[in-house]
């Protein structure tokens, strides 16, 4: 796709020139005579370029400037400035103020095309580096999402496992049905009583009711290993 050029002179044979010395080498131009027309073009086109002459009627080249870096009509926009004061303080200050480079005006046409081709080379490489970011960025959501996903599906088959071990343990036992559940409720409503108490609503927040649940049915669990006649024996243990 070729670029899109904005010339921005009053000077209008200088226009002539610079626009038949771009298009000839591909690019596509378009012209403004002043500033306030300039910032219509710009608003209107998708302009990749500025070439921009300081000492325009009613709108100075440095005020363009400064309205095209204070709101950026898109991103990487690069603006040259074109000056008949070609000295080293002019080219100081147009970098001051925000230009991408200084043009000498009138330029030979190697030294324009050149200069203008630098600076769209800059703006593909900052374009091309921020669509890999917003690309990174995306790939990361994506990761993050199926990282989360994937660390739930792990903690459902970790409490589902640990619940499964307990009933094991649960049901070697008689007259204990649903223990295991109710000790769950008994827990998180010790802790929601807790949270009452001064000093402890940080302590005991959600993420650790939620913890502690998912440990209760561990308190048993020991009980798979044990032989039947230990685990059923309706009296006190004896030394055998």
């Amino acid at each position: 796709m070729a670029e899109k050029i904005l010339i921005i002179d009053d000077d209008a044979s200088y226009r002539r020139l610079v626009k038949a010395s771009l298009e000839s080498n591909g690019m596509v131009c378009h012209e403004a005579e002043d500033g306030v027309t300039a910032m219509d073009l710009i608003v209107e086109k998708p302009i990749d370029l500025v070439i921009l002459d300081l000492n325009m009627p009613n709108v100075h080249g440095y005020d363009v400037l400064h309205a095209l870096r204070t709101h950026p009509p898109r991103p990487y926009l690069k603006v040259l400035i074109s000056s008949g004061q070609s000295g080293a303080a002019e080219l100081a200050q147009s970098l001051e103020n925000g230009a991408d480079d200084f043009i000498p005006k009138p330029a030979p046409v190697h030294q324009l095309i050149a200069q203008v081709r630098h600076a769209l080379r800059l703006k593909d490489a900052q374009d091309r580096l921020d669509q890999l970011a917003r690309h990174m960025m995306t790939v990361n959501k994506h990761l993050e999402h199926s990282l989360q996903t994937r660390e739930a599906d792990v903690r459902r088959a970790e409490d589902a496992l640990l619940f499964a071990m307990a009933r094991m343990a649960e049901m070697r036992e008689t007259g204990v049905q649903l223990h295991l559940t109710r000790l769950q409720k008994y827990v998180s409503c010790i802790c929601e009583r807790l949270r009452q108490e001064p000093g402890w609503g940080e302590i005991v927040n959600k993420n650790f009711i939620v913890n502690l649940e998912r440990c209760i049915p561990l308190h048993d669990v020991g009980k798979i290993g044990l032989p039947d006649d230990l685990v059923n024996k309706a009296s006190a243990l004896n030394e055998e």
